[in-house]
């Protein structure tokens, strides 16, 4: 399977999401993704006020689309995790009405933030039934597809700290606009206040752009695997992978600890701070020893075969 494709639409949607964080802000680049529901409420809506007729029609197309989810299983066999997207099939029921009818919301959901939540949780129930639905082709799944399956994985993992890097942009965007705007006092010098919001932004992008590179580079390998798992090239691969993953943790911790002491120590002279703190990239962690252990385990494997390749 190609991957390009599917790298360039995410990268293209990320910057799309970069753009609008800086017209827009960050809250309401995040309601981007809530365009799909807005639009389709705002022509039912629409639809629905020109008359008796076109009140039929705009119920008949909220009923299509709610049911557009169970379209995937058309014709094919129900498992437990299917029940999911019945789920979806009535959340999107619902964030189409209320959307439609916004004066039925309670007040916790008015405004970007209720359009997010409602949003967010058509979005989080179809994904929860994608993976679950994954998990269960899996248990056919030979050698060679989990390698491929993998690979795939990998890449849009590798894609998706892309996207973590553009909410960092947001962040620093609107700490940068509220950093101004609360300056009341003349003479004030803001230099060191944005020299650490930038700071800030430059420890998180490094910790998300290193998880990204080690991510292809973990794709990479899999592509190796896929060729010949026991070849020198996937040895290579491996070894490269485990070097990579220390360097990666090193950097990622000593920037951290850095940018927190210099905090402390430049304390008296910042008047807004973001993304400093006690903080300990545990994800990074998780990501770098899972990634350093599958490696070794890789080149362990290729050492015996190896090994044994000798022997007889």
């Amino acid at each position: 399977m190609n991957k390009k494709p599917i790298i360039a639409g995410l990268v293209a949607v990320a910057l799309v999401l970069f753009i609008c964080s800086g017209i827009l802000g960050g809250e309401n680049s995040l309601a981007v993704l809530c365009l799909p529901f807005t639009w389709v409420a705002a022509g039912l809506r629409k639809l629905s006020l020109s008359g008796g007729l076109g009140n039929a029609v705009a119920i008949a197309l909220l009923v299509v689309a709610g049911l557009l989810p169970l379209v995937l299983k058309w014709k094919k066999s129900w498992g437990l995790e299917d029940a999911l997207l019945i789920f979806t099939s009535i959340a999107i029921w619902y964030t189409l009405y209320v959307l439609i009818n916004p004066y039925v919301l309670p007040d916790i959901l008015q405004g970007t933030t209720g359009e997010l939540l409602l949003c967010g949780s058509c979005y989080s129930l179809f994904l929860s039934w994608t993976v679950l639905r994954l998990l269960r082709s899996t248990r056919s799944m030979t050698g060679e597809n989990f390698i491929q399956a993998l690979e795939i994985f990998l890449y849009l993992c590798a894609a998706s700290q892309l996207f973590l890097i553009v909410s960092q942009a947001s962040g620093l965007v609107n700490a940068w606009n509220r950093l101004e705007s609360g300056n009341t006092m003349p003479g004030r010098d803001l230099l060191p206040s944005y020299l650490f919001l930038v700071g800030g932004f430059v420890v998180s992008a490094l910790e998300y752009g290193l998880n990204g590179w080690l991510l292809l580079y973990g794709a990479r390998l899999m592509r190796c695997l896929a060729q010949d798992p026991y070849g020198e090239a996937a040895c290579r691969k491996a070894e490269g992978l485990c070097r990579w993953c220390r360097r990666t943790l090193a950097v990622v911790l000593l920037s951290q600890a850095a940018l927190n002491v210099a905090a402390v120590v430049f304390a008296s002279r910042i008047y807004y701070i973001v993304g400093i703190g006690f903080q300990i990239p545990v994800s990074s962690m998780a990501l770098v020893f899972a990634l350093l252990v599958l490696a070794s385990l890789l080149r362990k494997g290729q050492q015996l075969q190896e090994d044994n390749r000798l022997f007889i």
